[in-house]
């Protein structure tokens, strides 16, 4: 939202879906969590007498590892992306429309 209020709109624009999908995967997991851990919950009222392998514990253990795995990378490339933005010191895009367009009418050598 910074970027895009200081004018980056290109830069808002690039790591719009990378920055929201962390959210969106953390959302569903914990929604997916909430089910399974019901569902779970139901199976261990209905059948005391077993041992199951995975324990209630490892369910959530694998869920968050699931979650990590997916949220990681995109939270390393959005760090990548705007350490390079950074790095480039770009001016923002709407004085680089405006020197592109001052530009256009300097050059101009129609007479006339």
């Amino acid at each position: 939202f910074v970027s895009r209020r200081n004018g980056y709109l290109e830069f808002y624009r690039q790591t719009k879906d990378i920055r929201r999908l962390p959210f969106i995967v953390i959302s569903a997991g914990s929604s997916l969590l909430l089910a399974l851990l019901q569902m779970l919950s139901d199976l261990r009222t209905k059948d005391l007498t077993s041992n199951p392998a995975l324990k209630p514990d490892h369910y959530i253990q694998v869920l968050a590892a699931l979650e990590l795995v997916v949220t990681l990378p995109c939270i390393v490339l959005y760090l990548v992306r705007t350490v390079r933005f950074n790095s480039s010191r770009a001016s923002p895009d709407v004085q680089q429309d405006e020197l592109g367009f001052m530009q256009s009418h300097v050059t101009s050598t129609e007479v006339g």
